[in-house]
């Protein structure tokens, strides 16, 4: 599903990858409209829903890079997830890293049906 979030009065365009269809603790947005570099960010990166919730719920997002060492990237977040979760989230993204960066450059190579597909085939 693909959702549009108001952040800082622009619209920021993201795919939500459900926790029910992932497996992660938390729903999780993906950049896979090259929003990061429009936004002028200094790295791509997904949003994690800061609780359990299964329902969509954009008004507490927080931002994760995408890497070797994937950091949360604001200071004291509204976070209900254990660390233990944060972890599972970190591990994900460590898997998939690849994957997470060539959605994030939009440059058409790569889709997230593809992904979707790729993390139901080989897990998270």
């Amino acid at each position: 599903m693909r959702v549009r979030l108001l952040e800082d009065e622009s619209i920021l365009e993201m795919s939500n990858f459900s926790k029910n269809a992932s497996g992660l603790p938390a729903n999780v947005w993906i950049d896979d409209s090259g929003w990061w570099k429009s936004a002028k960010h200094n790295c791509p990166r997904i949003k994690i829903q800061g609780n359990r919730s299964s329902h969509i719920d954009n008004s507490n997002l927080i931002p994760m890079s995408i890497g070797d060492n994937p950091q949360i990237l604001i200071s004291n977040p509204r976070n209900e997830l254990s660390d233990g979760e944060v972890n599972v989230i970190k591990k994900f993204v460590v898997k998939y890293k690849n994957q997470l960066m060539a959605l994030a450059q939009n440059d058409g190579s790569y889709d997230f049906v593809q992904f979707v597909d790729l993390v139901r085939k080989n897990g998270i």
